[in-house]
């Protein structure tokens, strides 16, 4: 612990005090260094263009979510370069996102740049995040850099970052919506949102939709040389959802953004598909919450200030009523809280440099309702220092994060202290003035604790397992081009990324497949290759065209032990290749869009052998959008039809997707 305190935690305090000794403002939250529009901390300011970091970043806005058909942030993000989507299939399937095969462990997923959290598990279901209250979704490859800014957000090996469409003060005194939406399987889903200007400086605004469907999609069933089509059971789903959000801008530089969440789910869980045996009688329930508090603020001599306040709950209850034991079923109850505070300050010392610098305390806790569950507690203090550089064509830019962890239970049998620093630096090189091509290199070491069910899960937990420490090397260029031509803005991005884990995390079957033993066994090394093109073209005939493209290339092999029958293999669930590609047309009033994937074969377990292949697939969708201009407001009518050529595959092997299916919804906004 002592460690810690005079590597950040003094030196943040430093920052604090001065900047606290502050006594003028300046009249706004975001500055320029050299051509680069950094976010101080708030989603509300500029973005860094995607062409201009150091690290991959793709950002899709709420343009490019239109253009999709998907329902949620999971579905959004499966086309991007480097994001491998795990998908336990149904419309309620649980849905984690991993970057360049990193695991959905290495994953942060951040509202507004605060991170959500999930202590039991550390897998975040996308799938319980919609896209109707969303401004943009981001995905952030190593590092994420937007000074002042919490230092776990620089913890992870990749993020993604949901920014909130009520997060920017409306312009309008009211803007209302309402949404209805059915398709295929039962789906049903409806919504309202409004938000309200309250006075000159502050707004409120809601936003809450309600789901169910059956879920009972087609399928084929193959047995042998024979094919039967059969319903997939007990994959239904109903939930609720609703965000509040509040903002008050004080005057120019000092603005508080507070935001709640619920999430409220039953589902079913159709389990594996098994020949002969359609039964399943597993059920999910999920109740979510999260409110966090954000406040900026721009100080005196170019000092802006961030302090974050969260807390949040996950409930979880599971029920397996054929589970074979003495009490005629498991009925598993959890219950997770997260405190969390934050502070942040960053300098803008010339047009050249600026620093930055945080200190992050929170705390986890985890009840659960079985006999001698160990009730673990978990203390975490981050503190992290940066900077960013800019000289003529070159940029440079670095931190280091330190992590103390202590941790107890009820019974003392818990897992020992941490303590890990760890550093990332880039560099970037912009050969020609005007031109806004770019080079650049990467390094970051990321650092990921084990989870509470890792440490602590009945009959499987370890209490001395290591983190996973992955290291990350990256080299890219990217090019951006604005009236070039036929093009109104074209954005091509090619990375190349070496990427190493040791003491990975897994779990192995010892005396029979119900007792299995968590250990650090693993090393995986991980080389790949991401292209990325996204291109706008200049209206033809009122008519405007817009494509992308992108293609990831990734080996991520097992390198465990020489003499394992394994050795060398490509880890499970990592296809060789992803294609993703889109074409769409926008007129006055309708957009029509097409959107295809492609994922290469993958294993379902380390060996590589054929009987554990996943087979490539590959579906196309299409959506027709149309707007009606009324006296009050306007009305969108959307068609969708998913999976046009009914194309049978599977994500996770035995948990078939659904085949062709449409979705018609209808939207009115004032």
């Amino acid at each position: 612990m002592l460690r810690l305190i005079p590597i950040s935690f003094l030196t943040v305090c430093c920052f604090l005090i001065q900047g606290a000794i502050a006594q003028s403002q300046t009249d706004t939250l975001s500055y320029k260094l050299g051509e680069t529009v950094i976010s101080l901390g708030d989603s509300t300011a500029p973005r860094l263009e995607t062409t201009q970091t150091l690290t991959t970043v793709h950002t899709l806005e709420a343009k490019d979510l239109n253009k999709s058909n998907a329902k949620n942030v999971a579905e959004a993000v499966k086309s991007l370069p480097g994001v491998t989507v795990k998908d336990y299939g149904g419309l309620g399937g649980l849905k984690t996102v991993s970057l360049r095969s990193l695991g959905a462990n290495h994953t942060g997923v951040m509202v507004d740049g605060i991170a959500v959290p999930d202590i039991q598990s550390g897998q975040i279901d996308l799938g319980r995040f919609g896209l109707d209250n969303l401004q943009a979704v981001e995905i952030h490859n190593q590092h994420y850099f937007s000074p002042p800014q919490t230092a776990r957000s620089l913890a992870y090996a990749g993020s993604v970052n949901l920014v909130s469409a009520n997060s920017t003060a409306p312009t309008q005194p009211l803007n209302l919506n309402a949404r209805l939406q059915t398709g295929s399987f039962g789906q049903v889903e409806g919504g309202l949102g409004f938000v309200k200007k309250q006075g000159k400086r502050s707004f409120w605004g809601i936003n809450g939709n309600i789901s169910h469907a059956n879920g009972e999609y087609p399928f084929l069933l193959e047995n042998g040389n024979h094919q039967s089509e059969v319903n997939r059971k007990n994959s239904d789903i109903s939930w609720f959802r609703i965000e509040g959000d509040y903002g008050i801008d004080f005057n120019d530089s000092t603005q508080l953004r507070a935001k709640i969440y619920y999430y409220d789910a039953e589902r079913g869980l159709p389990g594996v598909v098994i020949l002969y045996n359609e039964h399943s009688a597993q059920r999910l329930w999920n109740r979510d919450f999260f409110g966090q508090l954000k406040f900026t603020k721009q100080l005196k001599k170019n000092w802006s200030l961030l302090s974050v306040t969260k807390v949040s709950s996950a409930y979880t209850r599971y029920v397996d009523p054929d589970f074979l034991n003495t009490t005629g079923g498991l009925d598993d109850r959890f219950q997770q809280w997260e405190y969390y505070v934050s502070t942040g300050l960053s300098k803008r010392h010339s047009k050249h440099l600026t620093t930055f610098g945080a200190v992050d305390y929170f705390v986890n806790t985890l009840w659960g309702n079985q006999t001698n569950f160990p009730q673990p507690v978990r203390h975490n203090l981050l503190g992290s220092l940066g900077f960013i550089g800019k000289l003529h064509k070159f940029r440079l830019e670095g931190s280091l994060l330190s992590n103390y962890i202590t941790e107890s239970t009820a019974s003392d049998a818990s897992a020992p202290e941490k303590y890990r620093l760890t550093p990332t630096l880039a560099f970037g090189y912009k050969p020609f003035w005007g031109k806004e091509l770019r080079l650049r290199i990467a390094y970051k070491e990321a650092y990921r604790l084990p989870t509470f069910n890792d440490l602590y899960y009945i009959r499987v937990g370890n209490t001395n397992l290591k983190p996973e420490l992955a290291r990350q090397f990256s080299a890219g260029i990217a090019y951006a081009k604005e009236d070039w031509g036929i093009l109104e803005t074209l954005q091509l991005q090619a990375d190349a990324f070496h990427y190493r884990i040791r003491d990975k995390i897994i779990a192995i079957p010892t005396q029979d497949l119900f007792i299995w033993s968590v250990q650090n066994l693993g090393k995986v090394v991980t080389n790949g290759l991401e292209l990325f093109a996204k291109a706008s073209l200049k209206p033809i005939k009122k008519i405007t065209p817009s494509l992308h493209f992108s293609y990831t290339l990734q080996n991520a092999l097992d390198r465990t032990d020489p003499n394992s029958p394994f050795y060398g293999h490509q880890i499970s669930y990592t296809p060789h290749e992803t294609v993703a590609y889109g074409l769409g047309f926008e007129g006055k009033r309708w957009a029509f869009n097409w959107n295809g994937l492609y994922a290469g074969f993958s294993y379902a377990l380390p060996e590589n052998l054929a009987e554990n292949v996943i087979p490539a697939w590959g579906t196309q969708d299409i959506n027709f959008s149309y707007k009606l201009p009324l006296k009050q407001g306007k009305m969108t009518f959307r068609a969708e039809l998913n999976n046009c050529f009914n194309q049978q595959y599977q994500v996770v092997k035995g948990f078939p997707m659904p085949g062709r299916n449409w979705r018609l919804g209808i939207q009115w906004n004032y």
